[in-house]
C-alpha cells in the first residue's frame, strides 16, 4: 500500500470539496465559510465544528446540513443527496452513487482504542458496498505507511483498516496539525472505486491547528438529477459512416497492429456515436383514461349525496348500493387499462418467460442418485467418485493418451523460460503455437455468426449487431487487425 502522491490533472466537470476540522472555535468557522463563498466550494466536510446550542446547527447561510455533532457535511443548496448515516462521529451521505463518509475521531490513547470507530465505518461501508466510497476524517492517530510515524496500537488498526478494504490514500508526508512547535498527520482523505482531482493541502492560514484539504469529487452532476433516456441506432447511417474505411498502418510490427486496432475501434465507436439518436424515456406507463374518469367521478357524487340524505335510510341505502356497484366496475375498468398499457410498455415478449424457467430451474438442487453405475460397470458410493464417473461417460476423450489437451502437472518456471527462447520445447507439442496461427476473414465471420446482438458489448460499447455489418462490409479489415 504506496499513498498516492499529489497530481495536477486537467479538471473536468467536477464538485469542490474541503475537509477541516475547526476545533469548535466560532472564528474558524466564520472564516470558513468567508473562504468557501470566495472559492465557490460546493461541499464541506467539517470535525469539531462551533454549533449553536439552541438548533444544533452551524450558523451559515446557503447550504444544507447533515449531523448535529462531532461531524457535519455541508452541501451547497441545489445538490442532491441521500442522508444514510447520521450518528456522533461519523455522518454518510449518497451523492450520485458515491457515498462520502465524514468521520471524527477524539483525541486517542492507550486506553482508548479505535476499532468501534473503523468497525462503524466498515458496517456503513458493507451495507453500502455496490457504491464507490469518499472517506475523509480527522482520525488522531498515524500510519506507518509514513516513515516518520511512530508504531502504535491505533495506527496499526488503521492501517490493517486501509488494507483490508483496499483503500486508496491520498495523502502524502506533509503534516495536516499544527501546535505548540509540533506536526503530525492526522487529516486523511480515502476513496474506493472512485479517484479525486486535483487533492492538495491549501496555503490559507485558519484559525484552528488543522489545514484546509482541498479536492475536486469528479463526475457528479449539479442541481437536477441525470432523466432517463432511451438510444435509438440508426443503422442505415451507421452503414453511411463506414463506407470509407480509415487509413492504417502496414501490418509488420506488433506495435503497428495494436495501433490499428485502436484505429478501428476508435472508427467503429465515432460511426455508432454519430448514427445514435436519443430521447426521454417513459418513467411509468400511464393507464388513466376517460371512462376511469366518469366512474371516479360518478363515485365521489353517490358518495356525497349518501351523506346527505342520512335521515332518509331506503333512499341512502339505495344510493350506497349504486355506489358498491360503480365501485366494482372502477376495478374491473382499472385492472383491464393497467393489464393493457403495461403489454404496450413491456417491450419484449414473455418478460417471465426462459430466463425465468432457467434460473428456477438453477435453483433446484440437482438428484443424483448415490450409489451411481457408469457405463463402463463402475460403481460410484461418495459424491465425489460419482462426479468423476459422470465426467469420464460425458468426456471419455480426457482419458485418450493421444489427446493433446491432457491435464499436466504444473510447469515449472525452468520449462517457461525454456518455452520462451525455443518454442520447439513446447510441454503441450500437438497443440499449435500462436506464431503458427492464421486467422482469417472466414473464421472471424464464423465467430461473430454464432453471436447474439441481444448480448450486451464490452468495454468499447460496441454492440455485435455493427461488429457483424463491419465485418461484412470489410471483411479484411477486423482480421488483420
Amino acid at each position: 500500500m504506496v499513498p498516492l502522491q499529489p497530481r495536477n490533472t486537467t479538471p473536468i466537470p467536477h464538485i469542490k470539496a474541503i475537509q477541516v476540522n475547526l476545533q469548535k472555535r466560532p472564528l474558524a468557522n466564520t472564516e470558513l465559510l468567508q473562504y468557501t463563498k470566495q472559492n465557490n466550494i460546493d461541499i464541506l466536510l467539517i470535525q469539531e465544528p462551533h454549533i449553536l446550542s439552541t438548533n444544533r446547527e452551524i450558523p451559515q447561510t446557503g447550504y444544507n446540513q447533515i449531523g448535529k455533532s462531532n461531524v457535519i457535511i455541508l452541501t451547497r443548496t441545489g445538490i442532491h443527496y441521500k442522508t444514510i448515516h447520521d450518528s456522533q462521529n461519523v455522518v454518510a451521505i449518497l451523492i450520485n452513487q458515491t457515498l462520502i463518509i465524514n468521520v471524527y475521531a477524539a483525541p486517542l490513547n492507550y486506553k482508548r482504542s479505535l476499532s468501534p470507530l473503523l468497525w462503524e465505518i466498515e458496517k456503513i461501508m458493507h451495507t453500502n458496498k455496490r457504491y464507490p466510497v469518499l472517506l475523509c476524517g480527522d482520525f488522531n492517530t498515524g500510519t506507518i505507511l509514513f516513515k516518520t510515524t511512530k508504531k502504535t496500537h491505533n495506527s496499526i488498526l488503521f492501517d490493517e483498516f486501509i488494507i483490508s478494504n483496499a483503500l486508496a490514500l491520498h495523502n502524502y508526508e506533509a503534516p495536516t496539525w499544527f501546535a505548540r512547535g509540533l506536526s503530525s498527520t492526522v487529516d486523511y482523505t480515502l476513496t474506493k472505486r472512485t479517484d479525486l482531482e486535483n487533492w492538495k493541502i491549501s496555503n490559507h492560514y485558519s484559525q484552528s491547528d488543522h489545514v484546509y484539504i482541498e479536492f475536486n469529487i469528479p463526475g457528479i452532476p449539479m442541481l437536477t438529477p441525470n432523466k432517463n433516456i432511451n438510444t435509438q441506432i440508426n443503422a442505415d447511417k451507421f452503414k453511411e459512416l463506414i463506407t470509407i474505411p480509415p487509413l492504417l498502418l502496414p501490418y509488420t510490427t506488433t506495435q503497428n497492429t495494436e495501433t490499428n486496432a485502436v484505429t478501428l475501434n476508435q472508427w467503429i465507436a465515432t460511426a455508432l456515436e454519430n448514427s445514435t439518436t436519443t430521447r426521454n424515456a417513459t418513467q411509468k406507463p400511464h393507464y388513466w383514461n376517460p371512462t376511469l374518469q366518469a366512474l371516479q367521478k360518478e363515485i365521489r357524487n353517490l358518495h356525497k349525496k349518501s351523506n346527505k340524505v342520512k335521515h332518509k335510510p331506503h333512499l341512502r341505502q339505495r344510493l350506497l348500493t349504486q355506489k358498491r356497484q360503480h365501485q366494482r366496475e372502477y376495478k374491473a375498468e382499472l385492472k383491464k387499462a393497467k393489464t393493457q398499457t403495461f403489454r404496450d410498455f413491456i417491450t419484449c415478449t414473455k418478460p417471465w418467460g426462459k430466463p425465468y424457467k432457467v434460473i428456477m430451474h438453477a435453483k433446484r438442487k440437482p438428484h443424483i442418485p448415490i450409489p451411481l453405475k457408469s457405463v463402463s460397470d463402475r460403481i460410484g458410493y461418495t459424491p465425489k467418485d460419482v462426479a468423476q464417473l459422470l465426467l469420464e461417460d460425458k468426456f471419455p476423450k480426457i482419458l485418450d493418451p493421444h489427446n493433446p489437451y491432457q491435464p499436466s502437472p504444473f510447469l515449472t518456471q525452468t520449462t517457461i523460460d525454456k518455452y520462451t527462447f525455443d518454442p520447439s520445447t513446447s510441454p503441450c507439442p500437438n497443440i499449435p503455437t500462436p506464431s503458427h496461427i492464421e486467422i482469417t476473414p472466414e473464421d472471424i465471420s464464423a465467430i461473430l455468426r454464432k453471436r447474439n446482438n441481444q448480448t450486451s458489448p464490452g468495454n468499447d460499447s460496441i454492440p455485435y449487431k455493427y461488429l457483424k455489418i463491419t465485418n461484412k462490409m470489410h471483411p479484411t479489415l477486423i482480421s488483420a487487425s
